[in-house]
């Protein structure tokens, strides 16, 4: 039995590993695009390969995967996050798990996960195609699939089976042909621009434990924020820019922004504790009196928004004038005017819709034997490892299905 696997990268390669070493008698061809396998693996995690992440403190599966929930939440009893881990050190590689639930491997070197991928596919005897644009894939009356390349000079193709895993925004007008509903890709996980330039004079500042909202609509985070020379960015910025990801592309990346930087405290936890901050200190500068963990510069930032002196005394403030502090570190107001995706940051969301796919299987309702993984389908994930556990998930679930119908 032939199987055509398109795309080259860890959900593709993953799945013809995984495959193979349940059907040895498969022909494994995976054709991929670009003359460099796993290249975008190598750059995940800022060069560490970020693996999964433990879910401990996962609460909701739609917390951390805004598209793709419900398939995550049938498929990662098949395969988890733990044999994930489990599997990778069957293959030699140490793994350690930071703090925040984040699987790394020891070396912290994305390459030694590349190098063994790699080397597993010649050694499994997969067939490895590089530099093969795929420019269509037809069913053919004899129930096979014929694929075809932009190149001309490359032969057609013809197997029993598709896996189809090409993600991001990796041209995909080769599906149109099969009439499967498609949802547009749009960018996910990014840092945003702001029109407001004199925040950005604070770049490099991070501030711990703070959320964020997109005003007027359901999306907000918390956690931290870094003030980049454009805009924001950090965890907390990454997860909004994930919830609101299509809101944000309909809307052309305008909208306000909503900071409370006191993270989720409510108005009157904040006039409480300037109230007693201020009274315990009445005779020094407000410069010099700031809630915990904000960073000065920030304060005296904030302090000019509110337009009050910093040379002011703590005694000498007024019932307005707190009011307008307070409400300012819990509803500041920004303008979205863009987007920016640094290099490890190019997850989308959008492509194949699963209705058109057995939510068990990842099989085509339409195709039989033709099947999606990882990215090319509408799924996407928050930072913190879990969109790479979704690319070796959906392969699992995929090679599963296959190995069971040729083993039948």
């Amino acid at each position: 039995m032939k199987v055509a696997i398109i795309g080259a990268g860890a959900s593709g390669c993953f799945c013809a590993i995984s495959l193979k070493r349940k059907c040895p008698q498969a022909d494994i061809h995976i054709f991929e695009s670009s003359s460099h396998p796993l290249a975008k693996l190598a750059l995940t995690g800022g060069g560490r390969c970020n693996l999964t992440n433990s879910f401990r403190e996962v609460n909701s599966l739609s917390k951390v995967y805004p598209r793709g929930e419900k398939f995550m939440k049938c498929a990662l009893r098949m395969f988890g996050w733990d044999d994930t881990m489990k599997w990778f050190k069957r293959e030699g590689i140490n793994l350690k798990i930071q703090d925040d639930q984040r699987v790394f491997p020891s070396s912290d070197n994305a390459m030694e996960i590349v190098v063994l991928l790699r080397n597993l596919i010649r050694k499994e005897n997969i067939n490895l195609h590089l530099s093969y644009q795929v420019s269509m894939v037809e069913k053919m009356d004899d129930g096979q699939y014929k694929i075809s390349f932009a190149d001309s000079n490359l032969q057609d193709f013809q197997s029993e089976y598709v896996v189809i895993s090409c993600g991001g925004m990796h041209p995909r007008h080769f599906l149109r042909s099969l009439g499967l509903d498609l949802l547009p890709p749009v960018p996910s996980l990014f840092a945003i621009n702001l029109s407001e330039s004199g925040l950005t004079t604070l770049a490099g500042i991070t501030i711990e434990g703070a959320s964020v909202a997109i005003a007027g609509t359901k999306y907000c985070s918390s956690g931290n924020i870094l003030i980049t020379h454009w805009g924001l960015s950090g965890p907390c910025i990454l997860k909004l820019s994930s919830y609101a990801a299509r809101f944000l592309a309909d809307n052309r990346y305008k909208a306000p922004l909503r900071i409370n930087w006191m993270g989720e405290s409510n108005d009157e936890i904040v006039r409480t504790e300037l109230m007693n901050m201020f009274l315990s200190q009445p005779r020094k500068h407000l410069e010099s009196v700031f809630p915990h963990k904000m960073p000065n510069r920030l304060w005296r930032y904030i302090l000019g928004r509110c337009n009050l002196k910093t040379d002011m005394l703590c005694c000498a403030l007024n019932t307005k004038q707190l009011n307008r502090l307070v409400d300012t570190l819990t509803r500041d107001v920004y303008m979205i005017s863009g987007q920016s995706r640094n290099k490890e940051e190019f997850v989308t969301c959008g492509g194949v819709s699963f209705s058109n796919v057995n939510i068990r299987t990842l099989e085509c309702i339409r195709y039989p034997h033709l099947y999606f993984t990882g990215e090319i389908l509408d799924i996407d994930a928050v930072t913190g490892g879990f969109n790479l556990q979704a690319a070796w998930t959906s392969a699992f679930v995929a090679a599963d299905s296959i190995a069971g119908k040729m083993l039948l």
